[in-house]
């Protein structure tokens, strides 16, 4: 008798895959509780694949710049001022070199945004809401190059989430004041790319209160920190309690709605002149307010436990970074594993 020959199951066939799963839960499949327990869980279980295949200097501390109240601050409010990450004569040679590249243009609402062709900033055409950089450009910044390197914000990074950060998006883009409606980051909204993430902001133009600030409401990162926050204020209205939990698992909440929920106080404007730095854990709410005058840069690290599944990442050669002064890493530096999905 003929022996039957088996062949292996074709798992593309099937009508998901590991990746959509992910985004699918991430995304808002799952309430921000049982997101925060696993991003806990992936960071202890990372941490300890990390180790086992890696081996780093086991340092102490943030060094000579971060201090464990940064810490303290990032966990208890979900945002941090830092110093300065860039003096203004950095500042000054990154504008001069964004200066000779295009920007990809973007302008409509957050229901129907549309893209349109390059452009020179300086020829930006009317309605343009968002003009961002390739990321290559971004990439060979050398002075964007050099801060995400920087072992010390690496570091205070990784206490913060808990395990060695994957950086996941290096950005710079400009908001216009020319913008016909609101796109999905000028609403208040909370980022889902990953169970757990933090992200770096730095001002590369003076940021008054009509140009566009970063706004933040403080203790709206943690589920935890939210939930006491908010059980001690509607603690006798049981369905107020209940409807502010399915307000929360919206994605993007009018200015209206957050106003009134939550005081001025706990609503952070960052008004400041370029240089202007901040640690953000922006899985809670936040938004780029609409500019209505003049414009604002910024330059964004996206720091996360895992690369972002729907994205692409082409990695470019350390070396071939020009114009920057020697910077060598040390062969067993943290930042090979947090930047490995853009440079190599």
């Amino acid at each position: 008798m003929n022996q039957d020959l088996r062949t292996e199951y074709d798992m593309d066939n099937e009508l998901y895959d590991l990746r959509a799963i992910f985004t699918s839960m991430v995304k808002g499949g799952l309430d921000k509780r049982t997101r925060d327990n696993i991003g806990v869980f992936l960071a202890q279980y990372m941490r300890e694949k990390i180790h086992s295949h890696h081996q780093f200097v086991d340092h102490r501390g943030f060094g000579s710049v971060y201090t464990e109240n940064d810490l303290k601050l990032l966990n208890e409010m979900g945002v941090v001022s830092l110093d300065d990450i860039f003096t203004d004569s950095e500042i000054n040679h990154i504008v001069a070199y964004l200066s000779d590249f295009s920007v990809k243009c973007v302008y409509g609402d957050s229901t129907s945004p549309e893209k349109l062709d390059i452009c020179p900033v300086d020829e930006v055409p009317l309605g343009v809401n968002l003009g961002f950089y390739e990321q290559e450009v971004v990439s060979r910044c050398p002075w964007f190059y050099k801060i995400a390197h920087n072992e010390n914000l690496i570091r205070l990074v990784e206490a913060y989430l808990g395990v060695l950060p994957t950086l996941s998006s290096i950005t710079v883009w400009w908001s216009f004041s020319t913008g016909m409606g609101l796109l999905g980051n000028q609403l208040y909204h909370h980022d889902r790319a990953d169970f757990r993430s933090v992200n770096l902001f730095v001002y590369l133009n003076d940021v008054g209160p009509n140009n566009g600030p970063h706004v933040y409401v403080k203790r709206t990162h943690e589920f935890r920190v939210l939930y006491e926050m908010m059980r001690r204020r509607l603690d006798s209205d049981s369905k107020g309690f209940q409807k502010f939990w399915r307000w929360m698992e919206t994605h993007r909440k009018s200015d209206k709605d957050v106003e009134t929920i939550f005081t001025e106080a706990e609503i952070k404007r960052h008004v400041g002149i370029k240089g202007t730095s901040f640690l953000e854990d922006t899985r809670g709410l936040h938004k780029g307010q609409f500019p209505v005058e003049g414009q604002r840069l910024i330059f964004e690290l996206c720091y996360s436990l895992l690369p972002k599944y729907n994205d692409s990442f082409y990695p470019i050669h350390r070396d071939s970074i020009s114009d920057i002064e020697a910077y060598q890493l040390p062969k067993n530096s943290r930042a090979y594993y947090t930047n490995r999905l853009f440079y190599h």
